[in-house]
């Protein structure tokens, strides 16, 4: 048995034919069994050449990461056709996909315990997380057992798993908005050294907007560099990154958001329920200390706030918010992300319990 979301047994993948762009800038590592089978598979030319063409070496090969494929200089993989369907798949069916592309968006853990999920990178997961108002929830139900990982790099412990529920819980708990709820998760790891029960996040006057501001803008000029995703986002939010009439600005996109998505407040919750409990939060598996488990949290909800808001002229319906949303998560799940938030926080000046408030607040 094991424990997943409640929307996990809704989800169905239409593979080749769906409009999710997931692999869109993913990088694909291939088993070196799965590696000469696409070196060798009997398909259409084309594909047989473009393979042949992104097929490579990892740089460091062992037997479980043997080979890549190489991306455009869009980020692009390959394979993909102009409207984001998977030309492989499409051509050659899905057994001929690599495991890792196969099985996604589903992710397989066993860190807690046999646990299963979905990235928030696809776009009709996030449909799914949305179709419902109440607060994600999890169940068993049977999967087999060959899907998971043998073994774990790290079997965390009960007290462990026991902080990580109530996390989850406490992020769930619509008593208070969401901003406050995700501040607060710092006094549950910290000996709860910043009295945020006397703090009100939400929302920040005009001297803390600029500041923070500049703060989350410094942050993704630094996330540009590194990612097309993240840079071709920012090609599109111009108007949203100078200070001169930044209160006005930020007035306007908040004021169109809650317009046009009035639930956002839950979106964003789910989002990230969904996304922590997938990467084993406050423990993910790239280790950290809890505290910046919880600073590099409030680093990604920011990121996606700042996104949301600056892109809010443009994103008209629910399905451009799926949109958008999903391209950031392409960045956030399935990167280091956490350590590099978190970097980016430290350098941005933006990880002082006045500058994690603003982050919340914004």
């Amino acid at each position: 048995m094991a424990l997943v979301p409640d929307y996990f047994s809704a989800f169905s993948c239409k593979g080749g034919a769906c409009r999710n762009t997931c692999c869109q800038g993913w990088k694909v590592s291939l088993p070196m069994a799965e590696y000469f089978k696409l070196m060798n598979l009997p398909c259409e030319p084309d594909i047989q050449d473009r393979m042949a063409r992104s097929l490579r070496l990892s740089l460091t090969p062992t037997p479980q990461t043997y080979g890549e494929f190489a991306h455009d200089y869009r980020g692009r993989c390959p394979l993909l056709s102009q409207d984001g369907w998977c030309d492989l798949h499409a051509t050659c069916g899905a057994a001929a996909l690599p495991t890792v592309c196969r099985q996604y968006p589903w992710a397989y853990r066993t860190a807690f315990g046999f646990e299963a999920s979905m990235v928030n990178s696809c776009e009709h997961t996030l449909e799914l997380l949305f179709a419902t108002k109440e607060p994600l929830s999890f169940h068993f139900e049977p999967l087999d057992a060959d899907l998971f990982l043998k073994g774990a790099s790290k079997v965390h412990t009960i007290e462990e798993a026991a902080k990580r529920a109530a996390s989850l819980a406490r992020l769930s708990d619509r008593t208070l908005p969401l901003p406050d709820r995700i501040l607060r998760l710092s006094a549950q790891f910290d000996g709860a050294s910043t009295d945020w029960s006397t703090v009100r996040t939400f929302p920040p006057v005009s001297g803390d907007l600029i500041k923070v501001h500049r703060i989350l803008r410094t942050m993704v000029e630094a996330l540009i560099q590194a990612n097309r995703t993240i840079e071709e986002l920012t090609e599109q939010t111009v108007s949203f990154q100078s200070d001169d009439g930044f209160e006005a600005t930020y007035r306007d996109a908040l004021t169109n958001m809650e317009t046009a998505l009035p639930d956002h407040a839950i979106y964003f919750e789910k989002m990230l329920v969904n996304h922590l409990f997938l990467r084993g939060f406050p423990y993910p598996d790239d280790p950290m200390p809890e505290t910046d488990a919880v600073r590099a949290l409030i680093g990604t909800y920011a990121v996606l706030r700042y996104f949301a808001l600056a892109l809010t002229s443009m994103m008209r319906t629910f399905r451009d918010f799926v949109d958008a949303m999903a391209k950031i998560f392409r960045v956030v799940s399935h990167t280091r992300f956490e350590h590099r938030i978190l970097g980016l926080m430290r350098d941005a000046e933006g990880d002082s319990a006045d500058a994690l408030r603003l982050l919340c607040a914004f």
